[in-house]
């Protein structure tokens, strides 16, 4: 195999993808040279060969690039267009104010042109490295819209400014009125409707190639026809005014030297919102190629690999140049896979680099500006005019009133503008979410703590007296309010004596969130309730008391880790205020309670053996086959199965009365849970050899035993499916 049949193969070599590459190639060619037209006119024109030449090197470095790291294999970069007409006038502006003659104003446009590829393509390593590339995408549509629908209206704008010679807008549109004016702008016109007329024909970037050569080929039949040579054609504006500056590359590095970076720095404002605009659009270009190829990439990775490449063209003084959509898109559709439609880009536009001199001189002023026009005329149709019918009424007044703005104002107000649209509009958005997940009360919603049937009946009576709000999302001054609004329509009517409110499935909380939790105590406090607070994680219970400070005053919520604990506590200070403290069930009233008016209820109770318990101890082990039964008479026992790592989880609580063991019996396996004593208990005790006694000599007491079973079990059934329902 030969060294060529080597590199076709682990390039991914096809001739289809060589031509489509090289036509591409030529398609951006043109490109640069009107980028770089727009950025070196009037004054600046004589480094128009040299911007050119380093507007195609960076676009062959990152094309290279993408070749060989992009998820992409016919991935394609290209100087962008996004952001150069915010740039080009800022550019103009230093370079007017800086010393050391020509060579400093061409180096200081450099400079600025070349800062702000250096500060975007940093800007993209480090959204990328920090992994915030899905986050950066949050930046509502209709507001990347505008900011690139305004770098339409600038493109056209500048367009007009290059055809007409002028440095204003309106200066530029009082000069079309003029004869000599329209003799320019017509053709450019022509050329730029041209253009849109061979992308609506599908002809792609073949058909681009043909419109401007076929315009570039009557220019030079005009001027033959008419008399017109070239130097005429130069001196009337018709083609650009080189000097040697713009034709050679070899005085390159003397112009780092040449840059008045005072005037740089004073860019900085406009070399931020160029930052801000190009990372919108290599995302929204990501975005468009993943889309076509159907594909989910990692995206930070592309960032990383972009901002590399980018950092390194912006040095030579390149523009910023990453993944062109278009492009890429179009190549997806023609069915070119593999790196040969890169390597054959890069190959085309180094070439374009090398001749980048006599090729700016070549190309008439009329077809730099029409393609300019074309491409703004674009930007606005994609992104201000096709948007209209995809996007909701209020989302498209937001991006028509960035482009309105950067009309009125400049880009620089409707960035900011546009910035504080994307927060506000976000922090409605996320306001207008519901802060309250499901709301219940006592009846519904209970403590996993098993209670008599007398203390559940006054629950299940009284229960909508407590009231459990559980909480959801994040919590911040855009959805206070609201909370506050549900607390109070919680309370209304009166009645209630607890409202619980779950933070579980909250995720954080600002600092008026904080502020609303005292505000919202206090109009608590203030119907004759409190408020308690449950299942906060660590860094919600600290940032709470990180604001509160001393907790010690007793003004704040109740906190509690649990919601369970937090209903335990409310239905025992209602249990209370109902029976009185010592309002408890003993082990005898619950088989009283059970039995009814049973002869046999102290029969029963005289051979139940009482045992007493210490705090921990195990009165039934997960695994055992013994079949006891027991009633608690005082205390409190807890109902705990395995958890991870060996931690137990506690999935019941057992209060004065409960009867334990039950279940057990009448399955006849083995133990499911460890039942241990939460707290010093006493339990009544009917031994599995007691009750086969029963069973077998005493027919009526036996009955007795199991009618008390059973209504101990339908009680823990309706229990288990309020549980249940309140989930």
């Amino acid at each position: 195999m030969t060294a060529f049949d080597v590199a076709k193969r682990t390039a991914g070599f096809s001739w289809r993808g060589a031509l489509a590459g090289a036509v591409l190639g030529v398609d951006a060619i043109g490109h640069c040279v009107a980028l770089a037209t727009l950025c070196f006119a009037g004054p600046l024109v004589n480094g128009l060969g040299l911007a050119t030449a380093s507007f195609l090197a960076a676009t062959a470095l990152v094309t290279l690039v993408l070749v060989a790291a992009s998820a992409f294999p016919n991935a394609i970069g290209i100087a962008q267009d996004t952001s150069i007409a915010v740039l080009a006038p800022a550019a103009a502006l230093a370079a007017a104010r800086a010393t050391g003659g020509e060579a400093g104003q061409i180096a200081t446009a450099f400079a600025v042109i070349g800062g702000a590829a250096v500060l975007s393509g940093a800007a993209f390593l480090i959204v990328g490295a920090a992994g915030l590339g899905r986050v950066v995408r949050l930046v509502p549509y209709s507001v990347a819209a505008g900011f690139l629908a305004s770098s339409g209206w600038l493109l056209v704008a500048s367009a007009l400014m290059v055809l007409t010679g002028t440095d204003a807008l309106g200066a530029a549109l009082a000069h079309l009125t003029t004869p000599a004016a329209l003799a320019t702008v017509a053709p450019a016109l022509a050329m730029a409707v041209a253009l849109r007329l061979s992308v609506g024909l599908r002809m792609g970037s073949a058909g681009f190639v043909v419109v401007v050569g076929l315009a570039i080929a009557l220019f030079y039949a005009a001027l033959a026809l008419g008399g017109t040579d070239i130097a005429q054609a130069r001196a009337q504006g018709l083609l650009p005014g080189l000097a040697a500056l713009g034709a050679g590359h070899e005085s390159a590095r003397s112009l780092y030297a040449a840059i008045d970076w005072g005037q740089v720095a004073g860019t900085a404002p406009v070399l931020a919102a160029v930052v801000v605009i190009n990372i919108l659009g290599v995302l929204l270009n990501i975005s468009g190629v993943e889309l076509a190829a159907r594909r989910d990439i990692d995206v930070n990775r592309e960032l990383r690999v972009t901002g590399a490449a980018t950092l390194l063209a912006g040095l030579t003084g390149a523009t910023t140049a990453f993944m062109t959509s278009g492009s890429t898109i179009v190549a997806q559709k023609l069915g070119v896979q593999g790196r040969a439609l890169g390597l054959s880009f890069a190959a085309v536009t180094l070439l374009g680099c090398l001749l980048a001199g006599p090729i700016v001189a070549s190309v008439p002023v009329f077809a730099a500006a029409g393609l300019l026009l074309f491409i703004g005329a674009s930007m606005l149709e994609d992104w201000l005019i096709a948007t209209r019918r995809r996007m909701a009424r209020l989302d498209w007044l937001v991006t028509l009133g960035i482009v309105a703005l950067t009309i009125a104002a400049g880009i620089l107000p409707a960035v900011i503008a546009g910035l504080g649209l994307a927060i506000l509009g976000f922090a409605i958005g996320y306001a207008r979410l519901p802060v309250v997940r499901h709301a219940s009360d006592g009846a519904h919603s209970r403590s996993t703590l098993e209670r008599s049937a007398e203390q559940d009946a006054i629950l299940a009576a009284e229960g909508a007296r407590l009231r459990v709000l559980h909480l959801q999302g994040y919590l911040f001054f855009g959805s206070v309010e609201r909370l506050t609004d549900t607390l109070r329509g919680a309370l209304e009517g009166g009645g209630v004596r607890a409202l619980i409110l779950d933070f579980r499935a909250v995720t954080g909380l600002d600092s008026a969130a904080c502020a609303a939790l005292g505000k919202l105590d206090y109009i608590v406090r203030g119907r004759g309730a409190t408020l308690h607070l449950s299942a906060l994680s660590d860094e919600l219970r600290a940032v709470i008391d990180r604001w509160h400070g001393d907790r010690a005053t007793g003004d704040l919520p109740r906190i509690w880790p649990s919601t369970d604990r937090a209903l335990e506590a409310c239905e025992t200070e209602l249990l209370h205020a109902r029976l009185g403290p010592g309002g408890t069930v003993s082990a005898v009233d619950l088989l009283r309670t059970l039995g009814g008016a049973h002869p046999r209820i102290d029969a029963l109770l005289a051979l139940m053996e009482p045992m007493d318990l210490p705090a921990g101890a195990v009165l039934i082990a997960r695994g055992t086959r013994a079949g006891d039964i027991y009633v608690l008479d005082r205390g409190r026992l807890g109902v705990t199965i395995p958890g991870e790592r060996g931690v137990p989880i506690r999935v019941r609580s057992l209060g004065p009365g409960a009867v334990v063991g039950e279940i057990a019996r009448y399955h006849g396996g083995l133990r499911t849970a460890d039942v241990v004593a939460e707290a010093p208990s006493r339990v009544l005790r009917l031994s599995e050899a007691t009750l086969d006694r029963i069973e077998a000599d005493d027919r009526d007491l036996a009955a007795l035993i199991h009618a008390i079973l059973a209504r101990a079990l339908s009680d823990k059934v309706m229990q288990t499916n309020r549980l249940v329902s309140a989930l």
